[in-house]
């Protein structure tokens, strides 16, 4: 059987997606895949073309990253770690490897469902109060993956994988994102016309001004929310917006935006995989950490959590690239996909990292298919298969023989 290497690195790059989720070891399967798909893409006969721009970013990342391994020492691992990602990720955009027709890569859709199933399973089983996807236990990261499948079955065409999503937010959704990253599907997937014009007319379709505008509405929006909102009547855990659950995440956001401005530890390179300590949240810590009144967590924004583990200097650069890639497949038909999901990263951390990443940008990549249900072939579709099928072989052993 022949098998192409993009398709080998297209499934490998799956693969380790789905065990990643499932396992919750994002880190460690993303990254060993992504230095296999590095060797592999670097092996082939196509040539990858970089600008000036692109050598001069590569190598300055990589001699920042070095200095950083000298002075931070294992700490920074995490920020390398993410930095092979978004190379690995860079050489495969940049080779076509995501514009190419990959096959063999259905059973990726029946493996996640299957998860699903006993993702739900054991959710019933364990008579828990919210959906987890396998071993992850953090219900809104795994009510994301579940928005992603969504995603990924739409442009599949899927109609099971569609339906189960909609199960799912019926009955096993414990995430009140979930349902509003749903809904801003449609409503941009309906309006993606005037949405277009919209952001063609203000200049709005860079991501890079994308992430600063949010950036820095997310910050007015926290401070509000801190000074002026949650100040008084806060109800319990997710019982309504002015809850417990809200607050602590515009306050970890302020405190956030605080390290940014007052320390000078993140100048550069930030406290990598050491940010849970430094804010004394880590499990070693006997007692929570209070700010402002209130429970302490690690920031829920993709913007602002890696700016604070990498460094403001790195953090921002690691952000310019992740904003390239999603540029390259920043088009009116994926409004609806791009739009919910960047959006939603604003209340979740790590969203672009890592596995998360790598499953956006293959989703963006797919070409939308028509919906469809699974059905048999009838005999005279799988006769006139085999018979092309058998043409295309004799064809290319005719094409060997005569070149000997």
């Amino acid at each position: 059987m022949e098998i192409k290497y993009s398709d080998l690195i297209y499934n490998l790059m799956l693969f380790s997606i789905v065990v990643g989720f499932f396992l919750n070891s994002n880190q460690i399967s993303t990254i060993v895949i992504l230095i296999l798909i590095l060797v592999l893409a670097f092996n082939t006969k196509n040539e990858i073309s970089f600008s000036k721009q692109s050598i001069i970013l590569i190598v300055s990342s990589i001699i920042l990253l070095l200095f950083g391994l000298y002075f931070k020492g294992i700490s920074i691992a995490y920020t390398i770690l993410r930095f092979i990602t978004v190379f690995g990720l860079y050489i495969l955009i940049k080779n076509r490897y995501f514009e190419k027709e990959h096959d063999r890569d259905t059973w990726f859709f029946r493996f996640m469902f299957f998860l699903l199933i006993i993702s739900i399973i054991m959710t019933i089983i364990q008579g828990s109060e919210y959906f987890y996807f396998g071993l992850n236990r953090e219900a809104n990261s795994s009510a994301m993956i579940v928005f992603m499948f969504f995603m990924y079955s739409n442009k599949k065409g899927k109609v099971t994988g569609i339906i189960m999503a909609f199960l799912f937010a019926l009955f096993f959704n414990g995430s009140r994102s979930y349902l509003a990253l749903m809904l801003l599907f449609y409503i941009i997937s309906f309006l993606k016309k005037p949405i277009n014009s919209i952001m063609t007319k203000f200049k709005l379709k860079k991501m890079t001004l994308i992430f600063c505008i949010l950036f820095i509405m997310m910050a007015i929006f926290s401070y509000y929310w801190v000074n002026n909102v949650s100040v008084a009547n806060v109800t319990a855990y997710h019982t309504g917006l002015n809850d417990e659950s809200n607050r602590e995440r515009f306050v970890a956001n302020v405190k956030a935006l605080e390290m940014m401005k007052n320390d000078d530890e993140i100048r550069i390179w930030g406290y990598g995989s050491n940010l849970l300590e430094e804010l004394g949240i880590d499990n070693s810590s006997n007692s929570l950490a209070i700010y402002l009144g209130t429970r302490l967590v690690q920031p829920h924004n993709s913007l602002y959590n890696p700016i604070l583990r990498m460094g403001i200097l790195v953090g921002i650069i690691y952000l310019f690239i992740v904003a390239k890639l999603i540029d390259r497949y920043f088009s009116k038909d994926n409004l609806a996909y791009i739009l919910p999901y960047v959006l939603n990263a604003m209340f979740v951390h790590s969203m672009f990292e890592m596995s998360w990443l790598v499953f956006l940008i293959i989703i963006l990549s797919l070409k939308q298919n028509k919906y469809h249900f699974r059905k048999k072939k009838n005999t005279k579709e799988a006769t006139e298969e085999k018979i092309m099928l058998y043409s295309k072989k004799y064809e290319r052993m005719k094409y060997i023989g005569t070149n000997k």
